[in-house]
């Protein structure tokens, strides 16, 4: 209901007003019932999802396998594009692309107050290297990657200074180091590329069912693509009655072997931050102000330095 909604008000605005006087005629007619139905729609949703919405609205990240009563808290920079559309197929949505938004309890219609345990629901997440994370944020949204000329949509989400191609390796290291220092004193732009994981699980999914020891799989995202298909893998066949869970798994997080999978970068979201990390975490000092930075990431979910810089 609430993709049909969301098409009929799209419609609706690229049409007149319902009331103009220019509508006229057949196509004056079929334009004043799509404007009308889309206002009806829009009426009829708000009523019927009033009782839940601003529950649905704190768990906006939080996607389910409806048929399997498994929830998942995504976080972007955490291969949320591959658990989008995973969650979407299992789901049977077909035009959902990467955005794990069709998959969320608003979208299909389920009060997220349902979504219990004690309904028979099982809760997942997948985390990354806080170090790593913070780089590929900064790889994406800050400075081009790969052969592009600009960072990701032009430097929108970056919050703070960008670079366009032509660009050094030195130059980039050195204006991720300033916008170290720079978050260092500011803190952390709020935006869910950039927070702890641990504040996007907490404001976006909720502590009640994923803070780390609640939870019923907790996986670890790396660039190593037969382990992270390993653990997806291990995810489906423990808590879905998927019978194609190991050919699911293997669709969206291909292993090594396939040409196409999460280390090969396509796009502007691939930055290949791990291989990177020895360069841009050349001084202690970026180390340490980053891991203060995201000090709730290391406590909550353990994490440790990544072995690349513990050599």
């Amino acid at each position: 209901m609430a993709q049909a909604k969301a098409r009929y008000l799209i419609l609706a605005r690229r049409l007149p007003s319902p009331f103009a006087s220019r509508s006229s005629g057949r196509m004056g007619a079929l334009r004043r019932q799509c404007a009308l139905l889309a206002i009806a729609v829009a009426g009829v949703d708000s009523i019927r999802v009033s009782g839940h919405r601003d529950d649905a609205a704190r768990h906006r990240h939080m996607i389910v396998m409806a048929s399997e009563k498994l929830a998942f808290c995504y976080v972007q920079k955490v291969a949320s594009e591959h658990f989008g559309p995973m969650f979407n197929a299992v789901n049977n949505i077909t035009d959902g692309g990467y955005d794990p938004g069709f998959s969320t309890t608003q979208s299909l219609n389920i009060d997220p107050s349902q979504v219990t345990r004690e309904n028979g629901w099982r809760f997942a997440m997948f985390v990354r290297s806080p170090l790593e994370r913070y780089l590929s944020a900064f790889l994406s949204k800050c400075v081009p990657t790969g052969t592009n000329k600009e960072p990701s949509q032009g430097g929108k989400w970056c919050f703070g200074k960008t670079r366009s191609a032509p660009v050094t390796m030195e130059e980039k290291v050195e204006l991720f180091e300033e916008r170290v220092r720079n978050d260092s004193v500011a803190g952390l732009a709020n935006n869910d590329h950039w927070l702890s994981q641990y504040t996007v699980m907490k404001q976006n999914c909720g502590v009640e069912n994923f803070a780390p020891e609640k939870l019923d799989y907790l996986g670890h995202m790396s660039s190593d693509a037969d382990a992270v298909n390993s653990q997806v893998k291990e995810m489906l066949t423990k808590f879905t009655t998927l019978s194609n869970a190991a050919f699911v798994a293997t669709e969206h997080f291909p292993t090594a072997t396939k040409k196409l999978g999460l280390l090969q970068c396509p796009t502007a979201h691939c930055t290949q931050a791990r291989n990177q990390l020895k360069h841009f975490y050349r001084k202690p000092e970026t180390v340490d102000l980053v891991k203060t930075l995201f000090a709730d990431d290391f406590e909550n979910f353990k994490f440790g330095l990544p072995e690349e810089l513990t050599q």
